[in-house]
């Protein structure tokens, strides 16, 4: 039962999970009430409190901390309970706050850390941007959401030209400083609904949804230039082998889209290098090249 109310307030808002709680609560305090103060119904208000601790937000835990502590008091006078001093009722009740409210702070404390912690398992330590996994998964929920609805999307594949030549040259130190810079660039380019990722070494990968052949060739146009310019200032031979697929008809699978962009790119890095690719699937089988003129080369 209480694993069913767990799932169910996951995907609730945080005032849909407190007002749920509260009612529960209520019901709890009128159990507690009809089983009379000999009866310990203590542990029981710990549920809704640890529910809305989990699934809501700081303020309306404590908020049903304060109201559970209250309920618990009245449940207790109202069921008979006599107190030698009337303000032990109220002291227990502070009490209680107090126990409700240390449960309240661990586990926010967990839940930080839980976050955090997936956080970082799905992002690059390097770059910033998203890992190779978390990539493959936002990529996977991006083809079933354009196949249902058939919206097209772009998958680009971007490969660093001369990148190992930099390392060897200047140093991995350089090398690092060269993929961070492209993570940040990737990410400030790019809108607020596609997603940029880190596949691994000098290689990244940007997903447009609901994104033409119109749309990819103005953001990775834009995309390509500002990356070139960032390496220009700072002097490093940089270029970039870009392929990118546009699917008027979704991929089976995030495997396929990525095999796919990545040939088109190796179609740039087996060729002039430092050029964009694109091609439209399945519609148009010819990739369309366009050249970027950087002056790197090899």
């Amino acid at each position: 039962m209480i694993i069913r109310i767990s799932k169910y307030l996951g995907t609730r808002e945080p005032l849909q999970v407190f007002l749920a709680c509260l009612v529960m609560t209520c019901l709890l305090g009128l159990v507690d009430y009809i089983t009379g103060y000999e009866v310990s119904f203590s542990i029981f208000y710990l549920i809704p409190i640890a529910l809305v601790g989990w699934y809501s937000t700081t303020i309306y835990a404590v908020s049903i901390s304060l109201i559970s502590a209250v309920i618990w008091m009245y449940a207790d006078l109202l069921a008979g309970q006599v107190y030698s001093q009337s303000w032990i009722p109220v002291w227990n009740a502070i009490v209680r706050l107090g126990f409700f409210g240390i449960t309240v702070a661990l586990l926010s404390g967990i839940k930080d850390h839980l976050v955090n912690e997936e956080m970082l398992s799905r992002t690059d330590a390097l770059t910033g941007v998203n890992n190779q996994r978390a990539f493959r998964e936002w990529l996977s929920h991006h083809i079933q959401v354009c196949g249902r609805y058939s919206y097209p999307m772009a998958l680009g594949y971007i490969d660093l030209d001369n990148f190992k030549y930099v390392n060897d040259t200047f140093g991995h130190t350089t090398g690092d400083r060269v993929l961070l810079k492209v993570g940040s660039i990737l990410s400030s380019s790019v809108r607020k609904s596609d997603i940029v990722g880190r596949l691994g070494g000098d290689e990244f990968a940007v997903l447009l949804p609901n994104a033409d052949l119109t749309g990819a060739t103005s953001l990775f146009g834009k995309l390509h230039q500002n990356l070139l310019n960032e390496m220009r200032m700072n002097s490093w031979p940089v270029g970039f082998s870009v392929g990118v697929a546009v699917f008027t008809t979704v991929p089976n699978s995030d495997d396929e889209a990525i095999m796919i962009a990545d040939k088109l790119m190796y179609t740039v890095k087996n060729g002039s290098k430092n050029n964009i690719v694109y091609q439209v699937l399945p519609d148009n089988t010819q990739p369309c090249h366009v050249a970027g003129d950087t002056g790197v080369r090899g």
